[in-house]
Parts: structure tokens; sequence; C-alpha cells
């Protein structure tokens, strides 16, 4: 079964205060052979997380509909939750846009996937999207 959708962290002013349950640190890895962030921290106000599980077949038009958008000040946060499939291939030639970042972690399902990426994103407020 495929898993792929998005949350979006944003970060400022906004009148929602931030949740976040059952948060566990992660131990989140950058597979080998793909590179991740080391890009400018704080960069953006909204960070959109997409947790994909065997995603190959849906993370493209995920990604591509965030890139899409007229709103630029993002980054995207994939984590791969455990994906058996070609997920880290398909989202490979996309890790050379700075706004993007892909993190691995065993499977933990989508709230293990959705807390793993708001670990990571360096916001204050955290919203939640789901199809």
């Amino acid at each position: 079964m495929a898993r792929c959708g998005f949350s979006l962290l944003c970060r400022g002013s906004l009148s929602a205060p931030l949740f976040r349950v059952g948060i566990h640190p992660a131990p989140l890895t950058v597979p080998e052979g793909i590179s991740s962030y080391p890009k400018e921290q704080n960069m953006s106000l909204v960070s959109v997380i997409i947790p994909a599980f065997n995603a190959a077949n849906y993370i493209r038009g995920s990604i591509d509909s965030v890139l899409a958008q007229t709103f630029k000040a993002f980054e995207i946060i994939i984590v791969d939750d455990g994906s058996t499939d070609d997920t880290a291939q398909v989202v490979a030639p996309y890790l050379s846009d700075p706004r993007i970042r892909y993190f691995r972690q065993e499977n933990r399902g989508l709230p293990g996937a959705r807390n793993a990426g708001a670990n990571v994103a360096p916001v204050s407020r955290n919203f939640s999207h789901s199809a």
C-alpha cells in the first residue's frame, strides 16, 4: 500500500498554537548517494512535509504540485518511511533544489513520518493537511 500526502508547518505570527502530539526523536538518515540538507536554515516561511511509504508512483506529483505554487517561501521535507520501492530514486533529481530535503527512517507509520518531519522543520507553527 502506497502512502503519500503532505503536512504544512508554518513559521511567523500566526494565531494557531503549536500542537505536536507523541513526537519522539526519529532516527532519520540520508541514504547513501543522496545528498540532503546542509542548506540555509530558516530560509522559508512554510515547511511542507511529505511522508512517503512506497510512493514512487505518486511522489513526483506531490513534489511538482508544491513546486508549482506561486508562493515560493517554502521548503519541502520528504520523509521516506521505510519504502521498499524506488521512492528514493524518484526523489533524487529534485534534491538539487535547495528547498527540498530528504530523509529516510525505518517504517513508523504515517504519524511517525509526519512527526519526524516536524522534528526537523525549523518552524514555530504546525499545521497538518491530509487527503
